[in-house]
């Protein structure tokens, strides 16, 4: 009997801990690390710092799936009988005090791995998540939609969470998103720290971890209200009130059918900017890949309509999520030939000042300064054409010409 059989790696899900783990391995080596190494620069954060926050993470998980089980006991008597271990093979109390540990864990190693960066006020983002899951497990579970959209928040913030483990990173995001925030209502805000901007770091880790954490959210809402639609007969039975149940079938797959299609639009934007860069493996890797199984789970969510064809779609969602991880080795081959161009945080102001770090190489120095001049209009209009923006292209760098 495989150890996945066994009744505690089933109740922790420990195939599904293991993706996790190996998530975040893949972004803090071949990601995070190598686009600092490009730039000459160190993360903050040590090995030992990110070893405590992939514990934390993991732990936080596993707590979350222990409590889901504890919580689902009446249904799971309907849904899956054959896979119930709380109640069985385990007590509940012994069940709620593995989940008690694990939260306990998860919180701690999350301030220890803040700490790790000289913040350990990043500790709380570990220990919210576990506050979410607690009360995802007690009642958002039941309602429609909004646990939903919980659970596949928490899935992107996994992607997201060891860039904000990077104080420069952290602060650089967050003036970011509040710059463009207030720039769209029409009011500026100073920029804390131009430095990200300046060296290009905050703009290259956007361009790269942004979409994955779009897609992981995209999926994972999809896959959620799958499982919503293939839990129906345990859940009607202990009085949840979720999406299937309150909407009926036809709501629910149109629900889960529109992140699905925003991730077939980011994933053919993708496709025909790899073959606008020349780069032929990456864009025919996502569209044979991740494309072509994301049209086909369109295809197969229109037309399901029994308990077991939701079933397949689940763990289809599972199989698309775990292929999109081999394209991120391939980034830590691109990055090294990645021209990296400083970006002008947005309403920021003309002519701020820059501050660049010692000890960057030449061609960085020279971008960052070409960048500026465009952006902020210091050159004459018969100096420069300004039209002509430098961008960071994954794979092949170009200057794209806006010109009309």
């Amino acid at each position: 009997m495989s150890l996945l059989h066994y009744p505690w790696m089933r109740l922790l899900r420990v195939g599904n801990l293991a993706y996790i783990a190996v998530l975040l391995l893949l972004l803090r080596f071949c990601i995070i690390e190598p686009i600092f190494a490009r730039m000459q620069l160190n993360p903050t954060m040590p090995l030992w710092g990110f070893v405590c926050l992939l514990l934390s993470v993991v732990t936080a998980a596993a707590a979350g799936y222990v409590l889901n089980d504890i919580a689902d006991v009446s249904t799971d008597r309907v849904n899956r009988p054959q896979r119930i271990t709380v109640g069985q093979t385990i007590s509940p109390q012994t069940a709620q005090q593995a989940g008690l540990w694990l939260n306990i864990a998860a919180i701690v190693l999350g301030f220890v791995a803040g700490y790790s960066v000289g913040n350990y006020r990043l500790g709380w983002i570990p220990a919210i998540c576990v506050l979410l899951l607690l009360q995802y497990a007690r009642s958002w579970k039941q309602t429609a939609l909004w646990g939903n959209i919980v659970v596949s928040s928490l899935a992107a913030l996994a992607v997201l969470i060891p860039a904000l483990f990077e104080p420069e990173l952290f602060y650089a995001l967050k003036d970011y998103l509040v710059a463009a925030a207030l720039g769209g209502l029409g009011y500026g805000t100073p920029i804390a720290s131009p430095e990200a901007y300046t060296t290009g770091l905050a703009p290259t880790m956007l361009a790269y971890i942004v979409p994955y954490t779009a897609f992981a959210f995209l999926l994972t809402l999809t896959r959620e209200i799958v499982k919503d639609i293939e839990d129906v007969p345990g859940d009607q039975q202990s009085g949840y009130r979720t999406l299937p149940i309150v909407g009926g079938l036809a709501w629910a797959k149109l629900a889960a059918l529109v992140p699905l299609l925003l991730c077939i639009q980011g994933m053919v934007r993708f496709v025909l900017r790899q073959l606008t860069n020349a780069d032929f493996i990456a864009a025919v890797g996502g569209a044979v890949l991740i494309l072509l199984p994301l049209l086909w789970l369109v295809w197969k969510l229109w037309n399901a309509t029994d308990i077991p064809d939701f079933g397949r779609l689940s763990r289809a969602c599972k199989i698309i999520m775990a292929i999109a991880l081999l394209y991120l080795p391939y980034i830590a081959l691109q990055v090294p030939n990645l021209t990296i161009v400083a970006a002008t945080p947005p309403d920021s102001g003309a002519g701020t000042e820059i501050n660049l770090p010692a000890g960057l190489p030449e061609e960085v120095i020279t971008d960052i300064k070409i960048d500026t001049i465009l952006r902020t209009g210091d050159l004459a209009p018969d100096d420069t054409d300004i039209t002509k923006q430098p961008e960071i292209i994954i794979g092949k760098p170009t200057i794209i010409d806006d010109k009309p």
